[in-house]
């Protein structure tokens, strides 16, 4: 699900810069997702081009055009490569689940790691080194 709207772009704008600052060995920017690409993964898998092409008209009608907003809570680190903006939103997670159901009566294999809602914000090769006091912060919107 990709992120359109300009508010929350901006707020995760304003958070990156507030990393980025704070980044005593000046690499962090190496690892920024651009918000042009902010999205929100649902469900990952792998399958055929020819099955993605069936399944994705199938997933499309799960997706509801009149959804609530995300409500962006703070950050979450995942592993020690990974920053999310965490979200909250009880219809994001009942669409995981809807996904995975529809995925796995199709038999495909998904990936069963427990579901987090979020924006990636920054994706790394490398060891992100972060302090606990800024991800304890609160950077919610």
């Amino acid at each position: 699900q990709t992120v359109n709207d300009e508010n929350l772009k901006r707020s995760l704008r304003e958070l990156l810069c507030e990393f980025i600052e704070q980044d005593e060995d000046n690499s962090i920017h190496y690892s920024i997702v651009p918000l042009e690409r902010a999205h929100i993964e649902i469900v990952e898998f792998q399958c055929s081009r020819e099955k993605a092409e069936y399944l994705k008209d199938l997933i499309g009608t799960l997706f509801d055009d009149t959804a609530p907003p995300v409500i962006v809570k703070g950050l979450k680190m995942i592993g020690d490569k990974v920053i999310l903006a965490s979200v909250e939103s009880d219809y994001l997670i009942q669409l995981y689940h809807d996904v995975k159901t529809l995925l796995l009566d199709n038999n495909i294999s998904v990936d069963t790691s427990p579901f987090t809602p979020g924006i990636p914000l920054f994706l790394s090769e490398q060891t992100l080194n972060v302090s606990q006091e800024f991800l304890g912060n609160n950077h919610g919107t």
